[in-house]
């Protein structure tokens, strides 16, 4: 007799699943958002704020050194560059993954209590 999985397991793989696609979503609106900053110059303050909150110094340094050349800086797709990503959230425990296109995700699961920060590094 196939016994039925409890609620609880269902609810939990759902939540696995909606989180998996918030993850999918957000990584196309980040590279997205990262493409639409790479082909302009930075001329208004908000602009800088952005790159400065959400995306890598890497990125704001590649924006700087386009105001004063001519050519487009591009980063190879795949390279081994390290990328930072700011994220604010209430006190809790968090499982935070990681991927890139054709690897394994990493998973690491933290606990935030209030006023603290953490940072997490992974070798994709």
């Amino acid at each position: 007799m196939k016994s039925m999985p409890c609620s609880s397991d269902i609810f939990h793989s759902d939540l696995d699943h909606a989180f998996s696609k918030i993850v999918e979503y957000m990584s196309e609106t980040t590279r997205q958002c990262k493409k639409f900053y790479e082909t302009m110059n930075l001329a208004q303050p908000s602009e800088r704020e952005h790159i400065c909150c959400y995306h890598s110094q890497q990125m704001l340094r590649t924006a700087d050194q386009k105001q004063n050349v001519s050519a487009p800086i591009k980063r190879d797709i795949g390279s081994s560059e390290s990328e930072d990503f700011l994220t604010d959230v209430s006190p809790g425990t968090y499982s935070i993954t990681a991927a890139m296109q054709d690897t394994k995700p990493q998973s690491k699961t933290v606990c935030i209590n209030v006023g603290e920060s953490m940072s997490l590094a992974f070798k994709l």
